[in-house]
């Protein structure tokens, strides 16, 4: 694909259209390098730049707000697969299809929104400055929502046998299976509780890779045809705010990601012509040294 994706790149000209501005600026630099060496004299006004920019106020502060932006996002590309699977109780692969294909979809159409929505008003620095403040305090009040949306902590059972009189005998049913209290392997027994691990559930043999029989453990409120059996992976919660977590993950990515056009808007306008090169490239290193750390 990255091939098929650069053909067209050979039918570009070898030069661009120059720009003034650019030719007044390499004039400059010529006359200014005179017969001195071309490494030594470009080292020097690679400092100097670097000093020009970093003394900007609005890039610096810029790059930093870049990474802590990417901090947060590195973070929840690294977690929320696992929060989905723990809090809602679903299947790994369900997380990550989830998780990808909302992440996908949301800043894709954010970046495409902020862009026209930047082009369309043709918004000053001032302005997009204006509206990333607001697009990520709009984003910060709708991702907040997702500390209301959750499921409550599943009860693992470590193995135990619920008579019909509803008395409990702890354990009795696993005395003899001295079960790994270690090996943690969720398993959804037919009675619709969860247990530590089939060993726990009192399961003797299997049939096929997922399901687990003779669970000698499980209560008697099931059917015939189900007694005994369990399904490896945890029971699905009576709640249904999945969806609405979902939803709600969408539109904060979607609120997050169109600050992305405004903000390199902002962060080229904020330096001089001749610096706008090395400012793009050392907002780049500079946000992701900061948001990709890991703890």
């Amino acid at each position: 694909m990255g091939l098929i994706s650069g053909i067209p790149l050979v039918f570009f000209p070898k030069r661009l259209r120059r720009q003034r501005e650019l030719e007044a600026i390499e004039t400059k630099q010529r006359r200014e390098r005179g017969g001195k060496p071309r490494l030594a004299h470009d080292v020097k006004s690679f400092f100097r730049s670097l000093c020009r920019i970093l003394c900007s106020p609005v890039y610096t502060c810029m790059m930093v707000a870049v990474g802590v932006n990417l901090m947060g996002v590195s973070g929840m590309l690294a977690f929320m697969p696992k929060y989905l699977e723990t809090q809602f109780s679903i299947p790994a692969w369900k997380a990550n299809i989830l998780l990808g294909a909302v992440n996908v979809f949301a800043a894709s159409l954010g970046t495409v929104l902020g862009g026209c929505l930047t082009s369309r008003l043709k918004l000053s620095p001032v302005s997009c400055l204006k509206f990333i403040i607001t697009s990520m305090l709009v984003s910060t009040a709708i991702i907040s929502l997702g500390f209301w949306l959750g499921c409550d902590q599943p009860v693992i059972n470590m193995g135990q046998t619920e008579q019909s009189s509803g008395d409990v005998s702890p354990n009795m049913c696993t005395e003899d299976c001295f079960c790994d209290e270690k090996n943690y392997f969720p398993t959804c027994g037919a009675d619709g509780r969860n247990y530590f691990s089939p060993c726990h559930a009192g399961c003797s043999s299997m049939d096929g890779a997922m399901t687990f029989t003779n669970c000698s453990c499980l209560s008697e409120n099931v059917t015939e045809s189900q007694s005994g059996r369990a399904q490896a992976g945890l029971c699905e919660p009576e709640c249904n705010t999945l969806y609405p977590y979902t939803i709600v993950t969408f539109l904060g990515a979607f609120a997050t990601t169109t600050v992305i056009m405004p903000g390199f808007i902002v962060t080229v306008r904020s330096v001089t012509e001749a610096d706008k090169p090395l400012a793009i490239g050392l907002s780049a290193f500079g946000g992701t040294l900061i948001g990709e750390q890991r703890i």
